[in-house]
């Protein structure tokens, strides 16, 4: 536990610093290929000292997440092998990074550091793309709930997320075409990730009424269809252990949390003009909160929303930004708390990731 806490201290005053320091810069504004403006970040040291803390401790942990042994072991493969893969395509994304890591550095930590560099950098650069002097905010989240102890347990899964959310905003030229690019780069990684693409179309309509009811019925679709979803995402329903996280349930907590960021939209004052600003994250939110409950009967559909639950990186900054001064402070501080004492409640209920090891004594076992 003292890993976790010491990377959450790490992130409140290196990013609090990083946002004061950027808050004395000079304000230079910065046109996107969306056509929308926003501030250039002028962060100083304390963005790479936060983007190192992520890599190191990702990197070099050993056993921590309950798929670590696999990647830590069995991630050896011949240049044949990795193309054979992509013939076939059978996720050759990390098979090819694992091989590039041990043409570096044959051992199977350098398979995780660079799995974990890469993912990093995908989701920094996700950051960047939204960040308005926010980077505190965004990767308290990113830790507590959007993905980060995932990245320890479903590596491949959690680089197609991060792939996702990195070049998730495109402008309006030909940007269809460019999600099913980028799916399909993700779809390298884990198939889950195809997947997305309605998802991410279907995030760019209008929040309204017939909206909504959309999301629901998308979102109700997913669990209709087990078979062909497990099949999908390769799970192997022969084997008793799969089958018993298939069909084992969540715990129903996981369904309130998910709600839980809808809450503060009671508290926004012009509710018109965010809606119409930030259509696109609110529009995610809603999806990873139905999908959270419609997948619930199965932890293994239920990983699927670690592709939506990203974007809640997006939606506090942006949702606590349009409340009153008095009210941003005190949901800000309810916000960091309350994810604080369910990200806790998670480690202390899920032992794989609690207990951690430095792999530094295991250099050349693998």
């Amino acid at each position: 536990m003292i890993v976790y806490y010491a990377v959450i201290l790490s992130v409140l005053v290196f990013g609090s610093l990083a946002q004061f320091v950027n808050s004395k810069a000079t304000t230079n504004e910065v046109t996107l290929s969306d056509g929308t403006i926003k501030y250039k970040n002028h962060y100083g040291i304390f963005y790479p000292i936060l983007f190192f803390i992520f890599v190191f401790v990702g990197g070099f942990r050993y056993y921590v997440g309950t798929d670590f042994g696999g990647y830590y072991k069995l991630y050896n493969y011949t240049w044949a092998e990795v193309v054979e893969s992509f013939k076939a395509l059978d996720e050759p994304g990390l098979k090819l990074v694992s091989y590039l890591a041990r043409q570096i550095w044959d051992d199977g930590v350098s398979v995780i550091l660079l799995a974990c560099l890469i993912t990093t950098i995908l989701v920094f650069h996700g950051i960047k793309k939204f960040d308005n002097n926010d980077i505190t905010i965004m990767l308290l989240i990113y830790v507590f709930i959007a993905g980060w102890t995932f990245s320890f347990n479903g590596v491949r899964q959690a680089m197609a997320a991060s792939i996702i959310f990195a070049f998730a905003r495109v402008n309006k030229n030909n940007w269809i075409l460019k999600y099913v690019l980028i799916c399909c780069i993700a779809f390298l990684f884990h198939k889950s990730a195809l997947m997305m693409l309605p998802i991410l179309l279907l995030s760019h309509r209008k929040l309204n009424k017939s909206q909504v009811l959309l999301l629901v019925i998308s979102a109700v679709l997913i669990p209709l269809f087990f078979d062909f979803a497990f099949d999908f995402m390769g799970a192997d329903t022969t084997n008793e252990d799969a089958l018993q996280y298939i069909d084992r349930q969540i715990n129903p907590i996981r369904v309130i949390v998910a709600f839980a960021p809808a809450i503060l939209l009671i508290f926004v004052e012009d509710k018109k003009r965010f809606f119409e600003d930030n259509g696109f994250a609110l529009n995610l939110m809603l999806f990873n909160a139905i999908l959270t409950f419609t997948t619930m009967n199965s932890a293994y559909l239920n990983r699927f929303t670690h592709y939506t639950s990203m974007f809640l990186m997006i939606y506090y900054p942006a949702t606590l930004k349009a409340l009153s001064k008095n009210m941003r402070l005190i949901a800000t501080f309810a916000v960091i708390l309350l994810y604080f004492l369910y990200f806790r409640y998670e480690l202390t209920n899920g032992v794989d990731e609690v207990v951690w090891q430095w792999s530094f004594s295991h250099f050349g076992e693998y």
